[in-house]
C-alpha cells in the first residue's frame, strides 16, 4: 500500500452536487407512506381486522377513511424521525464522539481503511457497513435505534387493534411482525456494531496499538445477541406457535363448543370449549331469540379474551347464568356477567391464573388484573378473587358452594327442577348422553347389559325431553316413570337375598319420609305420587341403596315358578300373627290392600303399617320372605 494512502485521514466520498442530495427525512417519509400502504392492502386481503373493509356505508365508511389516513399517517411520522436521525448522524459520521475512548488520548494519526465509493450512501447500508465510528455506532445507534424499535411496536400493535377485542389473526399478525421487526433491527444492530470495531481494531493494529474498547464492544453485542435468541425462543417462539393455531387451525386443543335453545327460547346452553367465533355466533343466537333469560354454562375453559367478549354480551343481554355441572378456568369469566348466578348442587367451579405460552410472569399478572377487576365489579369478594387467581394456571381452586355463596359469586343454589337440562357438555348425542348417565348411575350400565331395548327405552325418554328443553324435574320424572315401571315387571324375576333386602329398603323409606310427611309417604308408598320425584327428599344414602338393590333386581332377574297361591296363603298367616303384635290389625292391612285412595287423614295410619309390613316380611326366612314378596309385587 502506497505510503500516501496509508497515512490518509479521510477518504473522500462520491461528490455528489448540492442541489441533486434528497435528505434522508424526505427518502425515509416517501418508505413511510409507501409501509402504510401496504399495510393496509394486507389487511384488506388478510382482513386482519375482521371484515371491516367490506362495510363501507354510514358509519363504516368513516371508519376505514379514519384508518387508512391514521395507518399511512403513523408510518409516515415513523420514517420522518428515521430520517432525521439519519441525517444528524451523517452530519456527525466525521466527527469522532465523545463517547469514544480513543478521544481522551493524544492526537495521533491513525490509517483510515479506504472505503468502496461506489455504495449505496444511506444511514443504514453505511451503518450495516460499519462506516460510521465505533463511539456513534454502539451508543448513538443503539440508543435511538432502541427508541425507534419501542415506537415502531407500539405503531404495530395500535395498525393491528380491531374493535372485535379477541382477533386471532391479527394478534398473530402483530406478534409476527413485532418479532421480525425486533429480529431485524437486532442483527442490522450487533452487524454494525461488529464490523465498526473490526474496523477500528485494523487501523490500530497498523500503527501497533490495541483497541480494547472494540473488543468490549464485540464481547457485549455478542452477549446481547444471545440474549435476544434465549427471549425469543423463550417467549417470541411459544407465541408464534399458539397464536397460529388460534388463528389458523382453530386452536385444535380446545374442544368445539356448541349452542343450543330451550324450553321456547327462553333459555340456551353453551357448552364446550370458549374459542374464537364463539361469542359472535352466540349473538346471533341472542338476536333470534330474543326472550332468552338464563344462559347455561358447561365448559372447562378456553381463552380468556374470548371469555371477555361473551361476558360483555351476557352482561348487555341481561341475563342470568346457570351451571349445573362444571364451569372451569375462562368459563368463570363468562359466569360472572351473570345478573343472578345460580349452580346446581353438586356442580363445580373451578379457579385458577391465566396462562399463555410464552408469557413472562409481569405480563401474566397483568394479565391477571383484568380478570381481577372484573371479578370485582360483578360483586365477589375481593378476597375470594385474591384466592382464586393467585391459584397457579396448572392447577385449579374448586371452592364449595357455601363458600362462594359466602363470597357473593353465587346468589343461589338450585335443585335443578326450574331450569332446562343440561350439563352433558358438548356432546348432544344420544349416545353421549346415554354414556354420561351410565357413568353417573350403575344402574342403568347393567340394565343396558341385561336388557338392552328396556334402556333404550329409557334413555330415549330422558333425551327426547333434553332436545324438547324441557326442565330437569321434568325429565327425571318422565325417566324414572319408565325405569320404574321397568323395574317393577322385574321384582318378581330377582333372587331371594335381594328381595329380602328390598323389603328393608322400602320400609326405611317409608319411615324416612314419614318422618318428613305423611303425605309424601303415602304417595311413594301407594304409587300414587309415581309423577312426582319424591326420592329427592329422601336422604342421599337411601337414594344411593335403593339405586343399589334396583341395580341388583335388574342383575339378577331371571325366568322364575310362579308362586303358588297356597304357599302365599300360608306365609299370610304366618305373618298376621307378629303385625298384630306392633299394631297392624286387620282394618289397616285392608287399606294397604285396597285400590281405592286412602282419605287424607289416614295417610299417616297408611304409612306407618306399609313401614311395619316390610319390617316383618323381612324378618321372615329368606325363602318364605321371597316368596310372600313375589306375591306381592305379582299382585301389584
Amino acid at each position: 500500500m502506497p505510503a500516501s494512502q496509508l497515512f490518509e485521514i479521510v477518504v473522500p466520498d462520491r461528490i455528489v452536487p448540492a442541489s441533486k442530495q434528497i435528505s434522508s427525512k424526505r427518502q425515509f417519509s416517501l418508505y413511510g407512506i409507501y409501509l402504510g400502504l401496504t399495510v393496509v392492502l394486507a389487511d384488506y386481503l388478510f382482513e386482519w381486522r375482521g371484515p371491516k373493509f367490506k362495510r363501507w356505508q354510514g358509519s363504516g365508511l368513516y371508519e376505514n377513511i379514519g384508518y387508512i389516513i391514521g395507518a399511512v399517517a403513523i408510518c409516515l411520522v415513523l420514517g420522518f424521525i428515521i430520517g432525521g436521525a439519519s441525517d444528524f448522524a451523517k452530519g456527525r459520521s466525521r466527527r469522532k464522539s465523545v463517547l469514544d475512548p480513543s478521544t481522551f488520548q493524544e492526537p495521533e494519526i491513525i490509517p483510515e481503511i479506504p472505503l468502496d465509493p461506489n455504495r449505496r450512501n444511506n444511514f443504514i447500508a453505511r451503518y450495516w457497513r460499519g462506516e460510521y465510528s465505533l463511539g456513534i455506532s454502539y451508543w448513538v445507534f443503539g440508543f435511538v435505534g432502541n427508541i425507534a424499535v419501542a415506537v415502531l411496536t407500539v405503531g404495530i400493535v395500535m395498525l393491528f387493534q380491531t374493535d372485535n377485542e379477541y382477533e386471532p389473526r391479527a394478534i398473530f399478525g402483530s406478534l409476527i411482525s413485532v418479532w421480525l421487526l425486533i429480529i431485524a433491527f437486532v442483527v442490522w444492530q450487533v452487524t454494525g456494531v461488529w464490523r465498526s470495531a473490526n474496523r477500528l481494531i485494523a487501523r490500530r493494529q497498523v500503527v501497533g496499538k490495541r483497541a480494547g474498547w472494540a473488543t468490549v464492544a464485540k464481547v457485549v453485542v455478542v452477549l446481547g445477541l444471545l440474549n435476544s435468541i434465549s427471549t425469543f425462543f423463550k417467549s417470541g417462539l411459544p407465541q408464534l406457535i399458539e397464536s397460529s393455531r388460534m388463528a389458523f387451525l382453530d386452536d385444535p386443543d380446545i374442544p368445539a363448543y356448541s349452542i343450543r335453545v330451550m324450553r321456547n327460547g327462553t333459555e340456551a346452553e353453551i357448552a364446550g370449549g370458549f374459542k374464537y367465533g364463539l361469542t359472535d355466533d352466540f349473538s346471533k343466537v341472542l338476536k333470534a331469540s330474543r326472550q332468552i333469560k338464563v344462559v347455561h354454562l358447561d365448559s372447562t375453559g378456553g381463552r380468556v379474551g374470548e371469555a371477555f367478549k361473551l361476558n360483555n354480551v351476557l352482561k348487555a343481554q341481561g341475563v342470568d347464568t346457570y351451571v349445573s355441572n362444571g364451569c372451569y378456568s375462562a368459563c368463570t369469566i363468562a359466569f360472572a356477567a351473570g345478573r343472578n348466578r345460580f349452580i346446581r348442587k353438586g356442580a363445580v367451579l373451578g379457579f385458577h391464573a391465566p396462562a399463555f405460552p410464552g408469557m413472562t410472569k409481569s405480563e401474566l399478572q397483568d394479565a391477571a388484573l383484568d380478570q381481577k377487576r372484573l371479578f370485582i365489579d360483578a360483586g365477589f369478594n375481593r378476597k375470594f378473587v385474591d384466592k382464586a387467581l393467585s391459584t397457579p394456571s396448572s392447577e385449579m381452586w374448586m371452592p364449595s358452594a357455601d363458600l362462594m355463596a359466602a363470597a357473593d359469586v353465587i346468589t343461589g343454589l338450585s335443585d335443578g327442577t326450574e331450569f332446562a337440562v343440561s350439563g352433558f357438555g358438548g356432546d348432544l348425542s344420544k349416545e353421549g348422553m346415554a354414556n354420561a348417565l351410565a357413568k353417573a348411575l350403575p344402574l342403568l350400565q347393567t340394565l343396558k347389559d341385561r336388557f338392552p331395548k328396556h334402556y333404550d327405552r329409557v334413555i330415549s325418554t330422558y333425551y327426547d325431553d333434553y332436545i324438547a328443553g324441557k326442565t330437569e324435574a321434568e325429565a327425571i320424572v318422565d325417566a324414572r316413570g319408565k325405569l320404574v315401571s321397568i323395574i317393577a315387571t322385574l321384582r318378581t324375576l330377582a333372587d331371594d337375598a335381594v328381595l329380602v333386602d328390598l323389603a328393608t329398603v322400602l320400609a326405611d323409606e317409608y319411615a324416612a319420609l314419614g318422618d318428613k310427611s305423611a303425605t309424601l309417604c303415602y304417595k311413594f308408598a301407594s304409587g300414587i305420587g309415581s309423577e312426582d320425584n319424591i326420592t329427592a327428599e329422601l336422604p342421599i344414602a337411601l337414594v344411593n341403596r335403593d339405586n343399589e338393590i334396583n341395580r341388583r333386581i335388574v342383575e339378577t332377574a331371571r325366568n322364575r315358578q310362579d308362586v303358588s297361591a297356597t304357599d302365599a296363603k300360608d306365609l299370610w298367616k304366618k305373618l298376621l300373627a307378629p303385625l298384630a303384635a306392633k299394631g297392624v290389625r286387620e282394618e289397616q292391612l285392608k287399606l294397604l290392600l285396597s285400590d281405592t285412595a286412602a282419605a287424607p287423614s289416614r295417610y299417616g295410619e297408611y304409612c306407618r303399617a306399609s313401614e311395619t309390613f316390610y319390617r316383618e316380611i323381612a324378618r321372615l326366612q329368606q325363602r318364605e320372605a321371597a316368596i310372600l314378596m313375589r306375591f306381592i309385587f305379582a299382585e301389584k
